[in-house]
């Protein structure tokens, strides 16, 4: 799939849950960060990757992903990434 078609960026993220499901971390940090391209996949990419990026070890970077999710009011994710952030304090 030619990556300036819309379909590659959704292969991507479903990709990337693939390969966090499969716990294969790094792959699917990679998948979510082409995915983000897609303005609907942008939001839920972004919670994946924060996630993904817990899972690897990679604290201040999901933190700081998953903090800009819990300040954004009509984000589906905002209340999921605030609960996470208290947990990480």
């Amino acid at each position: 799939i030619d990556s300036n078609n819309l379909l590659y960026y959704r292969a991507q993220y479903y990709l990337g849950h693939l390969y966090y499901t499969k716990a294969n971390y790094h792959l699917a940090q990679l998948a979510f960060n082409s995915s983000m391209i897609d303005p609907e996949l942008s939001s839920p990419s972004k919670w994946y990757l924060g996630l993904t990026l817990l899972q690897i070890g990679k604290t201040k970077e999901a933190k700081e992903i998953i903090s800009s999710i819990s300040q954004s009011k009509n984000d589906e994710f905002s209340m999921r990434a605030y609960e996470i952030l208290q947990k990480l304090k």
